[in-house]
């Protein structure tokens, strides 16, 4: 969990730290603006938490 929270942190303190108009400027994924990029990851960490938060009686995969 340490990790997640550092790398979480890392990411919310780079996306504070831009400003506005960089928001509409070509990410380091082709097709993708930054926007795209900081949404496409801010999704994935909440699914992170959700997955670690619901309950499963199987083994982890």
């Amino acid at each position: 969990m340490d990790l997640f929270s550092r790398s979480w942190t890392a990411l919310r303190t780079a996306v504070a730290e831009l400003p506005d108009e960089d928001f509409a400027q070509p990410s380091g994924c082709t097709g993708w603006l930054v926007r795209d990029l900081a949404c496409h990851l801010v999704v994935d960490a909440q699914d992170v938490l959700i997955t670690l938060v619901t309950p499963a009686e199987a083994e982890p995969t």
